[in-house]
């Protein structure tokens, strides 16, 4: 056999063959992955995983994508490419029971009414046409769930979100939510016979209650009802050891906790205020040792977090001052890997504590939200009564380093109480009918959590009241509404939202980006324009005394009342004018050059970056076929 018909016949099996295994492999590999991206992108986290294995009903998806108005808006394609890749992969590993939909809701179609009826949202981009990016969800009893709208900038979020929403999908119940607190957060009725006007209750409890089956377990509790899902400790003081016994053993046995406590409470008032006496005695802090360091806590007594950089405005005496002591926080203060913090833009905390971590504990502490590094710690004498904002300002002397507001805590825990139940004498306990769970036979002792705890501990109480975080609008006699100020209660929503949910929806973090840059490409362009940028700039300085010079001669036309210039001011007016325009064409030029370079060294970049290793497998292929031909040959 000649070389040609060898050739002829070696490439006729390599295309059979290569047309074999495609085949065999769309019909046989179709769930086979492998993820090359840096970060892992488009591979699902351990606890979506966990979770889609734990489906125990069906789940249905409908993307609705516009995909063609989207192809005038570079980056919403490519953010929904990369959530329908991403959704074909949560379909592909429930095992049947995700199923998934894709629509493109076409303007005034029947899919465009499907998807608003979903509670999608279309965002528009121009005239009468709507980009739809969102997702809509239901269950076997029709429970309905939806994404109005998938935001590139909450990228990061992109499978906590997805998974979220599968999640209330396969579990519908309501979470049960049981506060125990020493404050009024319920208010109070007024009495009009007596004049009395009452209070309200606290906003965040009304929030609270439109998303959970929310509790009130008061103060003094022996047992938290099983069916607590999430705990909240708020401002827990001179609460009994038989209290706190019940929250350990509640936090052992599985329960999650979100616990407020506060230095200095603004929101706690005495009884009587106008008793001066009464009033200089009443304890405002919190207490709730020995639970904070058997959570890996501890919150110093009598200090309170000062920053001049997140310091809010107040008046006093007329006077305009910033009040280091109430913390306007923002979106840098919190941790960008935490879901329940991620998206927040301001958080105010007034007079807030500081948690630092216990040494040598094998609990994982994760700040959720913390100070900047222009912080110090002050002494809660300096807030109480009568604070000089003022004189804080003049005396700060910033630290240098963050100071930790709000944490999470999680891993393997013990015993704040390793002798059991405390006993306590029957004259501190408080009455039976005030005391939830009294009456029940007590539970086994837990020495050690038999899993992972959850804990969020928050060293402020204030932040919950709603002065803090929402505004009346009022105009003359007529109230408006109220407006949000801050996110103190998306806050509190996100974490009870959160922690009502699976430990492997808890354990899902913030992802990076998809679009990464040309870094390499960007660091040269950078170096260019830094090179150029002098005889630019040489070229403008040219510009401007030229400007400056024939802005003279024009000047001295119009002093001499003259319409007519002299010979010399002729010339030398022509040669200032014909520089300018020289001038300026080699600006234009050397901006040009400089243009064309970057644009030449990116593509130069993306080309060999695409194509350098399709063209080595390439080379190498041909040489491993022509070498095994040459040995043939020998042969």
């Amino acid at each position: 056999m000649d070389k040609k018909k060898t050739y002829l016949v070696g490439f006729s099996i390599a295309l059979v063959l290569f047309l074999a295994v495609n085949v065999l492999a769309s019909a046989t590999l179709r769930s086979a992955r492998v993820d090359l991206t840096e970060n892992g992108l488009y591979s699902l986290s351990e606890g979506t995983r966990n979770i889609l294995a734990k489906l125990e009903e069906p789940v249905s998806l409908t993307f609705y994508y516009s995909e063609g108005v989207a192809n005038d808006v570079p980056q919403v394609k490519t953010y929904g490419t990369r959530v329908r890749e991403l959704l074909e992969e949560y379909k592909l590993l429930s095992k049947g029971m995700v199923t998934l939909t894709m629509v493109d809701p076409e303007p005034f179609s029947e899919a465009e009414d499907d998807a608003v009826a979903a509670g999608v949202a279309g965002i528009p981009v121009s005239g009468n046409e709507k980009i739809y990016l969102g997702l809509a969800g239901t269950n076997s009893t029709d429970d309905e769930a939806a994404i109005p709208f998938f935001d590139p900038s909450t990228e990061p979020l992109l499978e906590h979100d997805i998974t979220k929403l599968i999640y209330g999908l396969a579990n519908p119940e309501r979470a049960a939510v049981g506060i125990l607190t020493s404050l009024d957060l319920e208010g109070q009725p007024g009495n009009p016979m007596l004049g009395q006007q009452g209070t309200p209750p606290w906003a965040v409890l009304s929030q609270l209650q439109e998303s959970f089956e929310v509790r009130m377990l008061g103060e003094h509790v022996r047992n938290v009802p099983e069916e607590i899902d999430v705990l909240l400790v708020i401002h827990p003081k001179q609460f009994t050891d038989m209290t706190k016994y019940a929250i350990d053993q509640f936090v052992l046995g599985g329960g999650r906790v979100m616990a407020f406590v506060d230095p200095w409470s603004q929101e706690d008032s005495p009884p009587n205020p106008n008793d001066r006496m009464a009033v200089m005695s009443y304890q405002r802090h919190s207490e709730l040792d020995p639970l904070l360091e058997a959570w890996g806590l501890r919150l110093p007594d009598g200090r309170v977090a000062a920053d001049r950089s997140r310091s809010t405005p107040v008046t006093v005496g007329g006077q305009g001052v910033d009040y280091v002591a109430y913390l306007s926080l923002d979106g840098e203060n919190c941790n960008a890997d935490e879901p329940v913090v991620s998206l927040l833009n301001r958080i105010l905390m007034p007079t807030a504590g500081i948690l630092e971590e216990v040494e040598d504990t094998e609990l994982v502490v994760t700040p959720l939200i913390t100070t900047s590094r222009d912080a110090m710690q002050i002494d809660r004498g300096q807030v109480q009564f009568e604070p000089n904002p003022l004189d804080l300002l003049r005396n700060f002397v910033p630290e240098d380093q963050e100071f930790m507001l709000a944490a999470r805590v999680t891993g393997r825990s013990r015993t704040a109480f390793p002798g059991g139940r405390p006993n306590i004498p029957k004259d501190e306990e408080p009455p039976a009918e005030e005391v939830e769970g009294s009456g029940g036979m007590d539970p086994l002792h837990e020495e050690a959590s038999a899993g992972d705890i959850n804990v969020v501990v928050v060293a402020d109480v204030d932040l919950l009241h709603e002065r803090y975080w929402l505004q009346r609008q009022q105009l003359g006699p007529m109230f408006l509404g109220y407006r949000k100020t801050a996110d103190n209660c998306d806050f509190v929503i996100n974490c009870v939202d959160t922690l009502s949910g699976s430990d492997d929806l808890i354990s899902i973090r913030g992802r990076m980006k998809f679009e990464r840059p040309f870094s390499r490409v960007d660091e040269i362009r950078t170096a260019a324009e830094q090179n150029t940028l002098r005889r630019v700039q040489d070229l403008q300085d040219k510009i401007n005394e030229t400007e400056r010079r024939l802005a003279e001669l024009q000047g001295e036309r119009a002093e001499e009342s003259s319409l007519i210039l002299s010979a010399d001011q002729q010339v030398e007016l022509e040669k200032l004018r014909d520089e300018r325009l020289e001038t300026r064409r080699e600006l234009r030029a050397v901006q040009h050059e400089m243009r064309k370079e970057i644009e030449n060294l990116g593509m130069f970049l993306k080309v060999v970056h695409i194509a350098a290793v399709p063209l080595l497998f390439s080379l190498g292929a041909l040489a491993f076929g022509i070498l095994r031909t040459k040995r043939r040959e020998i042969a």
